[in-house]
């Protein structure tokens, strides 16, 4: 199995990037894990993110597999 660990410091980037910007701290980890789920290569994802945006990350990442927080 392949371990990923994803490392965001700060605060949401939807909440201070322009549009071009928006989102690029989840982008990455949602385009990677479809790759690995469409390609079946069995992996486990590691979002690590500040204690006091974890409640806005689960959210948003809710809705994928094999993704912890």
């Amino acid at each position: 199995m392949t371990i990923i660990n994803y490392i965001w410091i700060g605060q949401p980037s939807s909440e201070r990037y322009s549009l071009e910007a928006k989102n690029h701290d989840v982008s990455g980890v949602i385009k990677m894990l479809n790759l690995l789920q469409k390609n079946k290569i069995h992996s486990a994802v590691y979002f690590w993110c500040l204690d006091e945006y974890e409640n806005f990350y689960t959210f948003i990442l809710l809705y994928l597999r094999n993704i912890s927080l």
